[in-house]
Formats: C-alpha cells, sequence, structure tokens
C-alpha cells in the first residue's frame, strides 16, 4: 500500500514523540495519535500494533526510528522550520474500538503516513514493535 485508502485522512504537524506508538501533532489543536499498523487493515481486524514502553532500551531505539522517520531534514539549520515535517494521518470511522480509545485516553487512532508509507507498518516490519489481539 503506497498512500491512504479513501476515508478521514488530515495533514499534521506532528509536535512530540511521547513513545514509539503515541505521537502529538497539530492541526488546529494539539492531540495524540496513538498508530495503527496493518491492524487497521480489514483483514487484521482484532488486533493492534504496540510499540515496547518508552522505559525501556528497546522502547528508546523504537522512539528513535519514529523520530528519524518524521525529522524535517532542514531542521536545525533552517531556525525558522519545524523539527518534524508535515505527516498525513488517516482515522478509520467505522469501528467503534476509535472512538472508545479517544474518549478513555484523550488520542485518536490513526495511520500517519510518511513518504509513501505507513509509520506502524515499518516499525513493524523492522523489529520495533508487534501485533496483539484484542482482548
Amino acid at each position: 500500500m503506497k498512500e491512504p485508502r479513501p476515508g478521514v485522512c488530515k495533514e499534521v504537524q506532528p509536535v512530540r514523540v511521547k513513545d514509539a506508538d503515541t505521537i502529538t501533532v497539530g492541526a488546529y489543536v494539539e492531540f495524540d495519535v496513538r498508530l495503527l499498523g496493518p491492524s487497521a487493515d480489514p483483514e487484521n481486524k482484532g488486533w493492534y500494533f504496540d510499540a515496547p514502553k518508552s522505559s525501556t532500551d528497546e522502547g528508546q531505539e523504537a522512539i528513535s526510528r519514529v523520530i528519524e522517520l518524521i525529522r524535517n531534514e532542514d531542521w536545525p539549520r533552517d531556525p525558522s522550520s519545524n523539527r518534524f515535517r508535515k505527516v498525513k494521518i488517516f482515522i478509520p470511522n467505522k469501528d467503534d474500538l476509535k472512538l472508545i480509545d479517544f474518549v478513555n485516553f484523550n488520542r485518536v487512532l490513526a495511520e500517519m503516513w510518511c513518504d509513501h508509507q505507513r509509520v506502524g507498518d515499518v516499525l513493524l516490519k523492522e523489529g520495533h514493535g508487534e501485533m496483539k489481539k484484542l482482548r
């Protein structure tokens, strides 16, 4: 898959990486995005992407990889530029669990796209996370 499938898609500005699967972004307001990996695909319903906790060495490696993926090449050489480049997020709109996650954890479950690839897929492929079954 090279682009998000049709749905609610928005270009946003990453602000900070909280951990490898939760990134704060800004559009009109700041909000947290919990990354979806292949779990967003219909054939993977009932599974979700999970990255190591930031308090572990593996978690720090995963955070570094996310930063590397979304980093703005011009920063800090150009002080007027943002640290991170803009990315696209895709929010699936037919899954009640997405709404429950927002209400309970004040975050949106979404795919994040950068350079025509889903960030969650890259992390999974490179061993910076795993798929887990919803309970």
